[in-house]
């Protein structure tokens, strides 16, 4: 694939997922907390089987902890991906590694800023600055985990040149 289609493709990408991530965002806050409460039950019958078996006051604190969890969880990988689609879209230009790294991380967190602001106009949202961050960390942790994962495999990959 050429490079021409290689930022077409991630362009696509990045436009698809930003508009997921608007999506989410243009949820209202009961619509918001009722999809991820479901999903926090499910996260929970498979990490802690036994919660059914507490208490009701034990169990609304353990779910309150893992809900705020998954939710956080939910914005770091979002980001984390959106990363990933931005990093790749840049690699098709004359940058190097870290350029691209740090350009993306840049756009991340002005997508995430720009993503609060809207959540200000709908229903029952607001919006966080400690979510921009969090938004922004999965952007940095996401790039920080797809670049030392491609250098252990270029080291592979060296390895078996020089075995054969």
């Amino acid at each position: 694939m050429n490079l021409k289609h290689q930022r077409i493709l991630f362009l696509s990408l990045i436009i698809l997922w930003g508009t997921v991530i608007y999506c989410f965002s243009n949820q209202q806050g009961d619509t918001s907390s009722s999809i991820s409460s479901s999903i926090t039950y499910r996260i929970l019958g498979i990490f802690y089987p036994k919660f059914q078996q507490l208490d009701s006051v034990n169990q609304m604190a353990v779910f309150n902890t893992f809900h705020v969890i998954t939710r956080k969880l939910a914005h770091f990988s979002e980001y984390a991906i959106l990363w990933f689609f931005s990093y790749c879209f840049l690699r098709t230009y004359p940058l190097n590694k870290w350029q691209c790294y740090v350009m993306a991380v840049i756009f991340c967190f002005g997508y995430a800023s720009l993503d609060e602001w809207h959540q200000s106009f709908i229903p029952e949202r607001s919006p966080s600055f400690k979510d921009v961050l969090i938004d922004t960390l999965g952007a940095l942790i996401g790039g920080f985990l797809h670049i030392s994962l491609e250098k252990i495999i270029q080291k592979s990959y060296k390895s078996l040149k020089f075995k054969r």
